[in-house]
């Protein structure tokens, strides 16, 4: 809290995390279940038996109906179940896992693996930093069976209303071709930000003689065939998938609305406890070759790091030249000079023929 005038206080900032639920506590540790169910009832069902109706839900109804199998949908089912809330996930896939596995082949997370645990089993610490993509999806299956959730694959979710009346929702579900009505207390929309393909509606495509595609039915530059391709959009999807026909020989262009910054930072020198090397790239369009605009940044990021060593960040800018604003680590935001690093002229060229 802070004191900004007189005796009122105002938050500047204020994180909330909720701990437990109380009547609801994780079933962890000392709570862990003992098993009596099963252990010492040797005339009774054992465990799998026990699972196997758990995951029927033939005489009772979920809690929670969870759709989507993916991180967000293992992870608060996970945590409900731990709590004893009774909780199904349904996902249209045939097997768990198939939201990453289905993915184009040379796919791995773009994001470092101590960002994407899941909750109770982190990541073995021999995964490598980034997880491929069939390699999680693996993971996936073995989380959903060491956790215990009862997970419906081949399901999809046609729609539901809820009963204010009753307070609960009545859905529809779709198992492997058979219609079911489920009435759950609560539904957790779990099917990701970008699960649904979006193709802008290009007239000029109307007459294109090649292939058209979404980045979502990319599978493998190897098996195309490529000689010329365009990739529409610089994202991540983009981007892999332009290096990817590329090296699988074709001639690539990729194309972009607006000018895009990229940073590349390595962390390797900063687990050695040394600076870590920054190369920065902005750039309008991009090369036919990655390799050429890849050389441009490390020129730009070694002349960086030397400019920082010598505290010359604040030199006055001449006309003309652009301003980029990035954050450098234990320091403030910093004007740095990025045309002149980058070596390029009037027409913004560099010596590898790159446009940026």
């Amino acid at each position: 809290m802070v004191r900004l005038s007189g005796d009122d206080a105002k938050a500047w900032t204020l994180l909330t995390a909720l701990e437990e639920l109380k009547g609801h506590e994780e079933q962890t540790g000392k709570l862990r279940p003992m098993g009596h169910s099963y252990s010492r009832d040797f005339a009774g069902p054992n465990w799998l038996d026990l699972r196997k109706k758990s995951a029927q839900y033939d005489d009772r109804e979920p809690t929670v109906l969870v759709v989507g199998g993916g991180q967000a949908g293992l992870s608060i089912a996970a945590r409900l179940t731990q709590r004893g809330i009774d909780t199904l996930i349904v996902d249209r896939w045939p097997r768990i896992g198939d939201n990453w596995r289905r993915r184009y082949h040379a796919l791995t997370l773009h994001n470092q693996v101590h960002v994407n645990h899941l909750p109770y089993l982190p990541f073995p610490p021999s995964f490598p930093v980034y997880i491929p993509k069939d390699k999680l999806a693996n993971w996936f299956e073995a989380y959903v069976e060491a956790m215990e959730l009862n997970y419906w694959t081949s399901t999809q979710f046609l729609g539901g209303s809820y009963d204010e009346r009753e307070r609960r929702w009545s859905v529809t579900l779709k198992r492997e071709g058979v219609e079911r009505r489920m009435h759950p207390r609560h539904v957790v929309m779990a099917t990701g930000v970008s699960g649904i393909p979006s193709i802008p509606d290009i007239p000029a495509l109307k007459n294109f003689r090649g292939k058209v595609m979404h980045s979502s039915q990319y599978e493998d530059g190897e098996t195309m065939k490529v000689r010329r391709a365009v990739v529409i959009g610089t994202g991540n999807s983009g981007h892999d998938i332009a290096q990817d026909l590329y090296s699988a020989g074709a001639q690539v262009t990729l194309v972009q609305r607006s000018p895009t910054l990229i940073i590349n930072c390595d962390p390797r020198p900063a687990a050695r406890g040394l600076r870590p090397h920054y190369r920065f790239c902005s750039f309008t369009s991009f090369p036919a070759q990655p390799s050429a605009c890849n050389r441009a940044c490390t020129r730009f990021g070694s002349r960086l790091a030397g400019f920082i060593r010598e505290k010359r960040l604040q030199a006055r800018f001449r006309r003309g030249w652009n301003r980029l604003a990035v954050h450098v680590p234990h320091s403030r935001r910093r004007l740095l000079l990025q045309r002149r690093l980058l070596g390029l002229d009037r027409r913004g060229k560099n010596r590898t023929g790159a446009v940026f």
